[in-house]
């Protein structure tokens, strides 16, 4: 009979454990806080049930939702209900043998489109390669696996995330008209926040984070420009795109808003297509600019002066809201000694397990960033330390699971956690409280015996 598992779904199977105690736990709890938005399903074709669960856990800790079949055939009848998820065939012992072959072919015809297949051999001569090769499959990796380069080669096959709609925050003068406005924009897919009153700017500002601000220069009380010149005024807004509307679109008016700090300034009598269009590619090049400025080359996650930047944006939204905001220090264990054991190369692969983990399993709204050198740290808003600890230390065993390969050996690696928490009942008033008393759980779960979480004393639910 054929047969299905699949992991990181089902966790709690018993079935799934494996001898690692470690191993065994991450397999159990997985699921419990594998966030659908960030899994990717791959179909694992082996016979050997217990291979195929050391696969399948494997790269479960790195994000992916694996189905585990055991043949060729049992994988047809998913088809073509699947016809794009990657699949990955176990050679096994037999290698390539005529009946797989035809296999593929009749995997091939079954799907309207073609899903990227990959090869898992313990062999590598080039007549098995040609085989392969010939019968389309797409990449070859050699057993033992590298979990982590399988990894980034199904990242690289998986389609590029649905751009997020552009951000735009409009301050209009007259309520008919700046609704207009919004429905275009809000039409062309943007996400618009509309504000009438000047006084609401600054909290408009840190609630909907806009990628670009339109307004009227003819705004009663504080006219686009002396907003513009406010909104410059804050390092935190100094690349923020301003557009500026006016009736007289004369030069001189255009001279002034660009002296105050706007970008452009546009006629109202301006068509709402080309209006649309010339806000998108400003956004696009704040994007492109932010990407370059703010990311970390290594694990494109935030840099250290974007996570900065992002902690004081939040808790000034946490402090007006009135909610809860937890900051997690994360550090590598022993990191020097992976270093100096199996090279730098091997050192930044595990950074980048870790971001890829960090980024698979936050949510959405979370912050993740890499602090400097082997440490991170997450912004989790709407979040208390107790919730947060929970999370990472989930995170934690999942970390602690993945396997990192360095030649023809195999080792793991940990990390250690220090929360603190931003809110009415804790001991912070500001950002760099929150990461001196991060970082100061930090120093306690390191000296505790590392591989653990520890929460900023006082922060206790």
């Amino acid at each position: 009979m054929n047969q299905q598992h699949t992991y990181a779904v089902v966790p709690n199977n018993p079935d799934l454990a494996l001898a690692h105690p470690a191993v065994e736990e991450c397999g159990r709890r997985l699921a419990s806080f594998l966030p659908e938005h960030s899994t990717k399903m791959v179909y694992l074709i082996n016979h050997n049930p217990l291979l195929a669960k050391d696969a399948a856990l494997q790269l479960s800790a790195c994000g992916y939702r694996v189905v585990t079949l055991d043949s060729m055939a049992s994988l047809a009848e998913h088809l073509p209900a699947v016809p794009v998820n990657p699949v990955l065939i176990d050679a096994g012992c037999r290698g390539l043998d005529e009946w797989m072959l035809g296999e593929f072919g009749k995997i091939r015809t079954l799907c309207q489109n073609k899903p990227p297949m990959v090869l898992l051999s313990s062999h590598a001569h080039m007549e098995l390669r040609l085989k392969a090769a010939h019968a389309g499959i797409d990449a070859f990796f050699l057993k033992p696996l590298d979990i982590q380069a399988l990894a980034d080669y199904l990242d690289a096959l998986s389609p590029h995330q649905e751009q997020a709609p552009y951000r735009l925050l409009l301050i209009g003068n007259d309520r008919q008209r700046s609704a207009a406005y919004a429905d275009a924009f809000h039409a062309a897919g943007m996400e618009v926040t509309l504000i009438l009153k000047p006084l609401d700017m600054f909290s408009a500002l840190g609630d909907s984070r806009p990628e670009l601000v339109v307004m009227d220069v003819e705004t009663p009380g504080c006219g686009g420009v002396d907003l513009t010149a406010l909104i410059r005024q804050s390092k935190t807004f100094l690349d923020l795109p301003i557009v500026l509307l006016s009736s007289q679109a004369t030069q001189q008016a255009w001279r002034d808003a660009i002296r105050c700090g706007a970008d452009d300034l546009f006629p109202r009598s301006m068509a709402h297509g080309e209006l649309i269009q010339a806000v998108s590619v400003r956004i696009e090049r704040y994007r492109a600019l932010h990407t370059l400025i703010m990311r970390d080359g290594l694990t494109g996650l935030y840099n250290h002066a974007a996570l900065q930047e992002q902690a004081e944006r939040e808790l000034t939204r946490s402090m007006r809201r009135g909610e809860a905001l937890t900051l997690a220090m994360i550090d590598l264990d022993d990191f020097k000694r992976i270093n100096d054991t199996y090279g730098h190369p091997v050192g930044d692969q595990v950074l980048r397990a870790a971001a890829r983990l960090l980024q698979r399993r936050l949510r959405n709204g979370d912050v993740v960033g890499r602090y400097g050198g082997e440490e991170f740290a997450v912004l989790l808003p709407v979040t208390d330390a107790s919730a947060a600890a929970r999370v990472l230390d989930e995170i934690r065993m999942a970390f602690q699971a993945i396997r990192h390969k360095s030649n023809d050996s195999e080792f793991s690696a940990t990390f250690s956690v220090g929360l603190a928490q931003f809110g009415k009942d804790s001991r912070t008033a500001n950002a760099a409280e929150l990461f001196v008393a991060a970082d100061q759980a930090l120093y306690r779960a390191k000296r505790n015996g590392r591989n653990r979480v520890e929460i900023a004393s006082g922060d206790h639910a």
